[in-house]
């Protein structure tokens, strides 16, 4: 079974993701009944008055909430906000999960986390960027999340497995899936060797819409997210316009500005907090001008690694 820091938030996990059922899995219908119902004892006697629902349907759902737990392994971690491992950025920002279910090291959460995402269809170019920055921040103490997809996102997290070093994934389904099927191992290895984040509970079907989510949960970690390579429809722009809204910094590399095919560099360089950046030491600079980082800067071999369109 998995693993409460505290008895009591497993019955507030039960009475939470009870009403999740009940309300066709909206977080945003759950959170005001929740924290009326939170203090209850008897929750499941409230609920049919407040939501008028038969009796029958409460005690089934809480049923299965229970039940799907067995679906998760030994050890997994589920965290209530506010409480112990819950990280303490995301912490601070208004809409983040109610609960996180976590596989791997909880801690690995609150270092210096770097995003990187961007297309599920990158170039090769693109893909060896990715894999590339990914491997150079994780040598420098930098954490890299990105969300197991297809793309940039598979690339970044294995530029960190070149580094030997420790990643996170933030993904848009529950612990017990994996999407796409293909990445399952590469899920599994991250499990072990560094951190998988899911708002998701066991038992959820794999929805389109619960990726954008993830989105906003792994620019909440974040100091900062880079967005390698995107079209103007990708799933990676929703987490520039979160990290904005989240007060976070957006990084968006030369070469994007000045595609000629692409709007909305030229417009998401315009906003405060974002930035732009045409080589790793460039963006090695901004970091620590920031003060986001106090790591050093790339070695003369890697400093010259360009972002930028070549002439």
């Amino acid at each position: 079974m998995p693993i409460f820091l505290k008895e009591n938030d497993k019955e507030k996990y039960i009475c939470y993701f009870t009403l999740y059922e009940l309300l066709n899995r909206s977080f945003k219908k759950v959170k005001p009944y929740f924290y009326e119902l939170q203090n209850y004892d008897n929750w499941e006697e409230i609920i049919p008055q407040m939501l008028i629902v038969d009796p029958k349907d409460v005690k089934k759902n809480k049923e299965k909430v229970i039940k799907n737990l067995s679906l998760l392994r030994d050890y997994d971690i589920i965290c209530k906000k506010g409480s112990k491992f819950y990280p303490e950025r995301l912490n601070t920002i208004n809409d983040s999960p109610e609960f996180l279910f976590m596989r791997g090291e909880p801690l690995l959460a609150d270092k210096a986390v770097i995003s990187i995402v961007g297309s599920r269809a990158a170039s090769e170019e693109g893909s060896l960027k990715a894999r590339v920055l990914s491997r150079i921040l994780s040598e420098r103490g930098i954490v890299v999340a990105s969300g197991l997809a297809k793309g940039i996102d598979i690339n970044a997290h294995q530029g960190t497995i070149d580094a030997k070093k420790q990643t996170i994934a933030v993904i848009g389904t529950p612990l017990n899936k994996t999407y796409p099927k293909e990445h399952n191992n590469m899920q599994d290895y991250i499990g072990e060797e560094g951190l998988v984040i899911s708002q998701f509970p066991p038992g959820t079907p794999v929805q389109r819409w619960n990726f954008p989510m993830r989105n906003a949960i792994m620019s909440g970690i974040s100091i900062a997210t880079i967005v390698m390579e995107a079209g103007e429809t990708s799933g990676a722009l929703i987490q520039a316009r979160e990290s904005l809204k989240q007060g976070r910094e957006v990084f968006i590399p030369q070469s994007a500005i000045d595609n000629p095919s692409l709007s909305w560099p030229k417009n998401y360089v315009n906003n405060k907090g974002a930035k732009k950046f045409t080589t790793v030491k460039d963006l090695f600079n901004i970091l620590k001008n920031g003060k986001l980082i106090t790591t050093y800067l790339p070695s003369e071999e890697t400093k010259t690694l360009a972002f930028e369109e070549k002439d």
